[in-house]
């Protein structure tokens, strides 16, 4: 794993709504990172908890502890993807594996997110895993995804409420119009 290594994500996954906290967006976004967007199928992606600490700049002998911590609640996190017809609801691993003492841990990606992470022709974006790891909260990492996605437009603009659902805020967080100040509505979509 190191800071130029690509994040390749459908814009449908990046759209869907969802709330963690900036490590588990991290880990996440470290495991991507080892998908090969060309391969057919996914692997178990091992990470090793050292060069996650490196590169995310996280110091502290608890980290390994808390990589365990965080693998499980990302099984148990359910997240929602808006479909044509449906709604898929799905949690981001499917498996953990902590090696004890030998510093690493095996990730298993959802299979359901085969169709948003693999064999992408149209509608992703791609940006290096060193963009974001160092960020230091879930909104900045997500708004830069967001705001990705429309690199080549050079505009992206919101309606209040799909921003909110987009990021997970509570309708009691962030209540006054002023805290998105330059965010307004636009009916330009891309994919």
């Amino acid at each position: 794993m190191k800071k130029n290594d690509l994040i390749v994500k459908s814009n449908q996954l990046i759209e869907s709504g969802y709330r963690l906290s900036a490590i588990e967006q991290k880990l996440i976004l470290s495991i991507v990172s080892m998908v090969n967007p060309k391969d057919k199928d996914f692997f178990r992606y091992k990470l090793k908890i050292s060069d996650f600490m490196e590169l995310s700049e996280t110091k502290g002998k608890t980290t390994y502890k808390r990589i365990r911590q965080v693998s499980k609640r990302l099984m148990q996190k359910v997240f929602e993807i808006q479909r044509p017809n449906s709604v898929l609801q799905l949690a981001w691993f499917s498996s953990a594996e902590y090696f004890e003492g030998e510093g690493y841990v095996e990730i298993g990606i959802s299979p359901l997110l085969k169709p948003y992470l693999l064999g992408l022709k149209k509608c992703f974006t791609r940006y290096q895993l060193g963009n974001v790891i160092k960020l230091k909260s879930f909104y900045s990492i997500r708004i830069y995804e967001l705001l990705k996605q429309y690199e080549q437009i050079k505009v992206r603009i919101f309606a209040l409420e799909k921003l909110r659902e987009v990021l997970g805020i509570p309708l009691k967080k962030y209540k006054l119009y002023a805290d998105f100040t330059g965010v307004y509505q636009r009916k330009e979509k891309i994919c």
